[in-house]
Protein backbone atom coordinates (compact mmCIF):
# COMPACT_ATOMS: atom_id res chain seq x y z
CA UNK A 1 0.00 0.00 0.00
CA UNK A 2 2.57 2.29 1.04
CA UNK A 3 4.59 1.90 -2.30
CA UNK A 4 0.98 2.43 -4.60
CA UNK A 5 0.70 5.87 -2.40
CA UNK A 6 4.11 6.60 -3.75
CA UNK A 7 3.49 5.85 -7.17
CA UNK A 8 0.22 8.04 -6.99
CA UNK A 9 2.40 11.12 -5.62
CA UNK A 10 5.36 10.83 -8.09
CA UNK A 11 2.77 10.79 -10.98
CA UNK A 12 1.02 13.38 -9.97
CA UNK A 13 3.82 15.72 -9.20
CA UNK A 14 5.37 14.88 -12.84
CA UNK A 15 4.02 17.10 -14.93
CA UNK A 16 4.05 20.19 -12.66
CA UNK A 17 7.78 19.35 -11.35
CA UNK A 18 9.76 17.94 -14.11
CA UNK A 19 9.01 19.58 -17.11
CA UNK A 20 10.70 23.33 -17.70
CA UNK A 21 8.71 25.61 -20.12
CA UNK A 22 9.20 28.93 -20.83
CA UNK A 23 7.66 31.82 -18.19
CA UNK A 24 4.79 33.32 -18.44
CA UNK A 25 6.98 37.09 -20.24
CA UNK A 26 10.06 35.05 -20.82
CA UNK A 27 11.85 34.50 -24.27
CA UNK A 28 10.19 31.25 -25.51
CA UNK A 29 13.99 30.10 -25.99
CA UNK A 30 14.69 30.29 -22.53
CA UNK A 31 13.33 26.84 -21.86
CA UNK A 32 15.70 23.93 -20.06
CA UNK A 33 15.74 21.31 -21.72
CA UNK A 34 15.60 18.00 -19.15
CA UNK A 35 15.34 14.64 -19.94
CA UNK A 36 11.61 14.70 -19.07
CA UNK A 37 10.89 17.34 -21.49
CA UNK A 38 13.17 15.71 -24.41
CA UNK A 39 11.13 12.59 -24.15
CA UNK A 40 7.66 15.00 -24.29
CA UNK A 41 5.81 15.54 -28.02
CA UNK A 42 5.92 19.38 -28.69
CA UNK A 43 4.52 20.59 -31.25
CA UNK A 44 3.99 23.86 -32.85
CA UNK A 45 0.51 24.73 -33.84
CA UNK A 46 -0.71 27.14 -36.59
CA UNK A 47 -2.55 30.13 -34.90
CA UNK A 48 -4.45 31.46 -37.60
CA UNK A 49 -3.25 34.96 -36.80
CA UNK A 50 0.38 36.13 -38.22
CA UNK A 51 0.57 38.13 -34.53
CA UNK A 52 1.46 34.92 -32.56
CA UNK A 53 2.37 30.79 -32.74
CA UNK A 54 1.49 28.14 -30.39
CA UNK A 55 4.00 25.71 -28.93
CA UNK A 56 1.75 22.67 -27.26
CA UNK A 57 3.82 20.34 -25.10
CA UNK A 58 2.46 16.82 -24.07
CA UNK A 59 3.40 14.59 -21.55
CA UNK A 60 2.25 12.04 -19.21
CA UNK A 61 -1.07 12.86 -20.14
CA UNK A 62 -1.09 16.58 -19.17
CA UNK A 63 -0.80 19.35 -22.29
CA UNK A 64 0.83 22.84 -22.07
CA UNK A 65 0.10 25.53 -24.55
CA UNK A 66 2.70 28.06 -24.96
CA UNK A 67 1.35 31.50 -27.07
CA UNK A 68 4.09 33.56 -28.22
CA UNK A 69 4.45 36.63 -29.69
CA UNK A 70 6.30 37.72 -33.13
CA UNK A 71 9.08 38.61 -31.07
CA UNK A 72 9.37 35.41 -29.49
CA UNK A 73 7.95 36.30 -25.41
CA UNK A 74 5.35 33.96 -24.02
CA UNK A 75 2.55 36.45 -23.46
CA UNK A 76 -0.30 33.10 -22.44
CA UNK A 77 -0.01 29.72 -20.81
CA UNK A 78 -2.93 26.96 -21.16
CA UNK A 79 -2.60 23.87 -19.00
CA UNK A 80 -5.25 20.84 -18.84
CA UNK A 81 -4.43 17.62 -16.45
CA UNK A 82 -4.76 15.61 -14.17
CA UNK A 83 -2.80 17.66 -11.99
CA UNK A 84 -2.46 21.67 -11.90
CA UNK A 85 1.07 23.25 -12.46
CA UNK A 86 3.57 24.69 -10.44
CA UNK A 87 2.11 28.29 -10.85
CA UNK A 88 5.13 30.00 -9.40
CA UNK A 89 7.60 28.16 -11.67
CA UNK A 90 5.40 28.89 -14.88
CA UNK A 91 3.49 32.80 -13.81
CA UNK A 92 7.44 33.29 -12.86
CA UNK A 93 8.01 37.47 -12.04
CA UNK A 94 3.83 37.84 -12.39
CA UNK A 95 3.47 35.04 -9.49
CA UNK A 96 3.88 37.03 -6.26
CA UNK A 97 1.57 39.35 -7.53
CA UNK A 98 -0.83 36.89 -8.59
CA UNK A 99 -0.80 35.10 -5.42
CA UNK A 100 -1.16 38.33 -3.25
CA UNK A 101 -3.97 39.44 -5.09
CA UNK A 102 -5.38 35.22 -4.78
CA UNK A 103 -4.97 35.53 -0.99
CA UNK A 104 -6.97 38.91 -0.41
CA UNK A 105 -10.00 37.77 -2.98
CA UNK A 106 -9.88 34.21 -0.50
CA UNK A 107 -10.21 36.61 2.69
CA UNK A 108 -12.54 38.80 1.04
CA UNK A 109 -15.06 35.90 -0.10
CA UNK A 110 -14.05 34.15 3.44
CA UNK A 111 -13.06 31.06 1.05
CA UNK A 112 -9.63 29.22 0.53
CA UNK A 113 -9.06 29.27 -3.09
CA UNK A 114 -8.41 25.73 -3.55
CA UNK A 115 -11.75 25.10 -2.13
CA UNK A 116 -13.41 27.20 -5.33
CA UNK A 117 -13.44 25.33 -8.27
CA UNK A 118 -13.39 28.24 -10.48
CA UNK A 119 -11.14 31.03 -10.03
CA UNK A 120 -10.43 33.96 -11.66
CA UNK A 121 -7.55 36.28 -10.30
CA UNK A 122 -6.80 39.79 -12.24
CA UNK A 123 -4.21 41.77 -11.12
CA UNK A 124 -3.17 44.89 -12.96
CA UNK A 125 0.02 42.93 -15.02
CA UNK A 126 -1.90 39.03 -15.19
CA UNK A 127 -4.86 37.55 -15.36
CA UNK A 128 -5.27 33.72 -14.22
CA UNK A 129 -8.47 30.94 -14.26
CA UNK A 130 -7.99 27.66 -12.62
CA UNK A 131 -10.49 25.62 -12.99
CA UNK A 132 -11.55 22.10 -12.45
CA UNK A 133 -11.53 19.12 -9.90
CA UNK A 134 -9.16 16.31 -8.95
CA UNK A 135 -7.78 14.50 -12.13
CA UNK A 136 -9.37 17.35 -13.90
CA UNK A 137 -7.33 20.73 -13.73
CA UNK A 138 -7.43 23.10 -16.52
CA UNK A 139 -6.68 26.78 -16.80
CA UNK A 140 -4.95 29.78 -18.47
CA UNK A 141 -3.15 32.53 -17.92
CA UNK A 142 -1.56 35.57 -19.86
CA UNK A 143 -0.34 38.83 -19.36
CA UNK A 144 -2.25 41.91 -20.95
CA UNK A 145 0.81 44.13 -21.93
CA UNK A 146 2.10 41.18 -24.04
CA UNK A 147 -1.06 40.38 -25.80
CA UNK A 148 -0.50 41.41 -29.49
CA UNK A 149 -2.67 44.26 -31.26
CA UNK A 150 -5.74 42.06 -32.68
CA UNK A 151 -5.52 39.37 -30.40
CA UNK A 152 -8.32 38.59 -28.53
CA UNK A 153 -7.74 36.58 -25.42
CA UNK A 154 -11.09 34.76 -25.80
CA UNK A 155 -10.02 33.20 -28.97
CA UNK A 156 -6.51 31.73 -27.33
CA UNK A 157 -8.58 29.53 -25.03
Amino acid sequence: MRINWLLIVISATTFSSSYSLARLGASAESKQMNANLKQARIAMKSSGNAAYTVQEIQASGHTMNEYINKEGVVFALSWSGATRPDLATYLGDYYSEFRASEEAQAKATKRLSRSTSVLTVTTAHVVVRKEGHMRDMHGFAYAPGLVPAGVSVEDLK
